[in-house]
């Protein structure tokens, strides 16, 4: 073998065909190596795309379920609040037609009842609104999270 010089590295340069065999077959293993690293890293990378992606999918659909039920209990809601309303106008259509002092009565402690079951119902809704807002506010920060420890995990 003869020996190269530069600065301070030196070089040894195969001088026979069994030592430039031997270089190729060393290399040849190297490349082989390096290229099954890359696949399993790309193989990998493909993974935690597709965990990430199903991951995402998931929490989108959680979020649209419990906006589903959300509206579906303030529908609810707003269907008693109307039968409601319609049994105090019918009783006091009924009321109308009786005797026209205790009618006076009977109407103000209606309007009363009326009144504070409608401030129930009204603060039963925005309650319900409110949770519904918080549910979604958690899952979307929960998700965004996951979603964020999952792309920091894949960068490692």
């Amino acid at each position: 073998m003869s020996s190269v010089a530069s600065s301070s590295v030196s070089v040894s340069l195969p001088t026979s065909v069994s030592e430039l065999h031997a270089l190729h077959h060393k290399m040849s293993k190297k490349v082989a190596q390096l290229t099954k690293v890359i696949y399993l890293l790309n193989s990998k990378n493909d993974e935690h795309a597709y965990e990430l992606s199903v991951l995402e999918s998931t929490f989108e659909q959680e979020i649209d379920h419990v906006l589903k039920d959300a509206k579906e209990r303030v529908i609810t809601m707003n269907t008693q609040i109307n039968k409601k309303v319609k049994e105090i106008e019918n009783i006091h259509t009924n009321i109308q037609m009786s005797n026209e002092k205790s009618v006076q009565t009977s109407i103000e402690e209606l309007k009363k009842q009326n009144s504070e079951e409608k401030n129930q119902f009204e603060k039963k809704i925005n309650s319900l609104k409110e949770q519904a807002v918080q549910n979604e506010n958690t899952l979307r920060n929960l998700h965004r999270e996951k979603i964020e420890s999952v792309k920091k995990e894949d960068t490692r």
